[in-house]
């Protein structure tokens, strides 16, 4: 059992996911910030967001969405939650098997968007995916059903969302494949991607951040709280099916209320973060992220409205961004450093401000590039101010496996 002081359980060197941090670090730095930051540069030249070739850009998101974000929710919950609730730790054969499946999974969705796009490799990569997220869950389950805690409901959520879109993903993505001219494939990804990503988003990292903070909360007990969860899973419900029967109807009455799912997000999180009020510097900046995306997105209609473009990619994807990056990302570094601090990784080091000011930028350029074709020049910039601070961070705590490794064989 973790040590506990005051009600709030203490880090632990002990209980950090070397390999599954390892894979995730190396996925974040080649498949995510560096290949992302390549997609910025091509920008400069054709202005357009919609000219990226889009199967590359959907294995860009795979990898930054299971390699990355998955990976380490699969490590820390695989080796956070057993000594949490008391119970062995998940044995290290099961941890390989999902690390293996899900490198096989991002390899073979790159290989699929290289040159001629490939059904074969996008099902081989996408089932391994799969594959992984089962074995997972597989190993999970039981430790829930074992004992109960202020943070399960949201974790049933976050470990559902993570199963449903990895399945949902394997049939959108062949669906892209079998797409048959331009018309057909447009039509697949403005009707069933947006769903994804909120499952995944909304859904999967969400709801498992919020269950980590409620985990080192063992006293987080409210009414608020299960509310906030209501709010929230309704909000999820909400949005995708609004948004699907929306666009398989054609009936813009159906998406005047898509921004009711949206204040229920927001209302939702609020709840949470003024309920639970998480201390240390990533926490609270990454929810400050998750919030103004929520804002965000309720102004989308007002947005379009302004700007006088219907469907603004360059605005939707700075929301998806901010909540990625700036919500996502740095919620899963906070919860390496509140596990690894003991081994001496700084909360406040430069890599820090680089990913926050890397994020504001991106944001930012990208939203001007609706009004101003400037934006498009610098936005590259953005991409490799977040890559350098990604690397500094894996190597301040590659420095501190390095310091752990010494001390044990000392």
């Amino acid at each position: 059992m973790l040590e506990e002081k005051n009600g709030k359980v203490m880090q632990s060197s002990k209980i950090f996911p070397t390999p599954f941090f390892l894979a995730a670090a190396f996925i974040m730095i080649i498949f995510g910030a560096s290949w992302g930051t390549m997609f910025l540069w091509q920008l400069r030249g054709v202005e357009n967001f919609t000219s990226l070739n889009l199967f590359a850009i959907n294995a860009h998101g795979q990898a930054q969405i299971y390699g990355w974000v998955g990976l380490m929710i699969m490590g820390i919950f695989s080796s956070f939650l057993p000594k949490y609730f008391g119970k062995d730790p998940i044995d290290s054969y099961w941890q390989y098997l999902m690390i293996g499946f899900m490198l096989l999974g991002v390899t073979m969705n790159l290989v699929s968007s290289i040159g001629l796009p490939s059904l074969f490799y996008a099902n081989l990569g996408n089932g391994a995916i799969v594959i992984s997220v089962l074995i997972f869950l597989a190993n999970v389950t039981p430790l829930l059903f074992a004992t109960k805690s202020p943070a399960h409901l949201f974790l049933y959520t976050a470990f559902f969302s993570f199963v449903l879109s990895a399945l949902y993903s394997f049939w959108h993505h062949g669906k892209t494949f079998l797409a048959v001219g331009e018309k057909a494939l447009l039509a697949q990804v403005a009707t069933y991607q947006a769903p994804l990503r909120d499952l995944q988003v909304h859904g999967t990292a969400l709801f498992a951040v919020f269950a980590f903070l409620l985990c080192i909360h063992r006293n987080a007990k409210s009414r608020r709280l299960n509310l906030s969860w209501v709010l929230l899973t309704c909000a999820l419900v909400g949005e995708i099916s609004l948004f699907l029967a929306y666009r398989v109807s054609q009936n813009h009455v159906i998406a005047a209320f898509l921004p009711l799912a949206w204040i229920l997000l927001f209302v939702g999180t609020l709840l949470f973060v003024l309920e639970l009020k998480p201390v240390g510097m990533f926490f609270r900046t990454a929810l400050a992220w998750l919030i103004l995306s929520e804002l965000m997105l309720m102004i989308l209609p007002l947005y379009g409205y302004f700007s006088h473009i219907p469907f603004s990619h360059a605005y939707y994807g700075a929301i998806r961004h901010a909540a990625t990056v700036g919500f996502a990302s740095l919620s899963l570094i906070g919860i390496t450093v509140h596990l690894y601090y003991p081994m001496g990784v700084s909360q406040f080091s430069g890599w820090f401000f680089l990913l926050n000011i890397g994020c504001f930028f991106r944001v930012v350029l990208q939203i001007l590039t609706d009004w101003h074709p400037i934006g498009f020049s610098y936005i590259a910039m953005s991409g490799m101010i977040e890559m350098v601070g990604v690397g500094l961070w894996c190597v301040e705590v590659f420095k501190g496996f390095a310091l752990k490794a010494r001390r044990v064989v000392s």
